[in-house]
């Protein structure tokens, strides 16, 4: 190159910057492109794959039609006589009715949801065992630690969810004994507690993603006997007035009829045993 003339020299220098400008945008701009659009037929090819597998049409108009009438249906379709309900409204109907059981008493002790969630204290749930416990008592029902699975502390550090549930046990035996109905005593005990136990806490959310849920259930066992007039009347309880305490499993069984103790021998009314959960439910959404 030393023998070459200066505008051959501006020339090779000006190719080889050409050179290496090309070999810059391969590796830096073209290479990129190439697997974003590797990326996109991907996901293309899986999403007909799935409108495939889903069954639904592969004309654009179509989906676009199917998409507006989802979207109708969740926000509601226009106003006035003709409206209908939106999804949405629907669902929040759903969830408010769902925690309304104790929504009076958590708002005239804590004003909100999220300052239950927030406030609830220990002391709180230690004061609420002792108060609930003592109310049952002195109406005939023996609450035992081993059976409710509960006691007047809790290794827990969501303390709301405990005090939910001493809420429930509360809602559940009261309700009972007002419909005239006797609790059976707890299994290999000797103290003649009576057979009430609180199951595990259960949380439903609204993808798999979530790491907070939406809605938090807390059902409790119980075991009640009773005139089947009156374990009707219990079952409708569950779900009157600010009450909803839906049944989750459910087993009937006719308790053998007693002799009358007078000289008629006359049997007793028949009596049943239910054996059966009932959950209360907290919105955490609510404010």
């Amino acid at each position: 190159m030393g023998n070459w003339l200066k505008a051959h020299k501006i020339l090779a220098a000006v190719a080889l910057f050409l050179a290496a400008l090309e070999v810059l945008f391969v590796f830096f701009v073209l290479l990129p492109l190439q697997e974003e659009m590797e990326d996109v037929h991907s996901d293309v090819e899986s999403k007909f794959a799935q409108l495939k597998d889903h069954k639904w049409p592969m004309d654009g108009q179509k989906l676009q039609a199917y998409l507006n009438e989802l979207q109708s249906s969740l926000d509601g379709k226009g106003k006035g006589k003709g409206a209908s309900r939106s999804v949405r409204e629907i669902s929040q109907e759903a969830l408010n009715k769902a925690s309304g059981t104790f929504k009076g008493l958590l708002t005239q002790n804590y004003g909100s949801v999220a300052d239950f969630l927030r406030g609830v204290s220990r002391l709180d749930y230690q004061a609420e065992y002792v108060r609930i416990t003592k109310e049952l008592k002195e109406r005939g029902v023996t609450l035992s630690p081993s059976t409710l699975h509960l006691g007047e502390d809790v290794n827990t550090p969501y303390i709301y969810q405990s005090v939910m549930q001493l809420w429930t046990v509360e809602r559940l035996v009261l309700l009972a004994l007002d419909n005239g109905l006797a609790f059976a005593p707890a299994p290999n005990l000797r103290n003649a507690a009576a057979a009430v136990m609180v199951q595990p806490v259960c949380a439903w959310f609204e993808t798999s993603q979530q790491t907070v849920p939406y809605l938090v259930e807390f059902p409790i066992r119980l075991v009640v006997e009773g005139t089947l007039e009156n374990c009707e009347k219990f079952l409708d309880g569950l779900q009157e007035g600010e009450n909803f305490l839906p049944v989750r499993r459910f087993e009937v069984q006719s308790v053998p009829p007693q002799l009358q103790g007078d000289s008629s021998e006359k049997l007793l009314p028949c009596k049943i045993r239910m054996t059966l959960e009932c959950s209360s439910f907290l919105a955490l959404g609510e404010n």
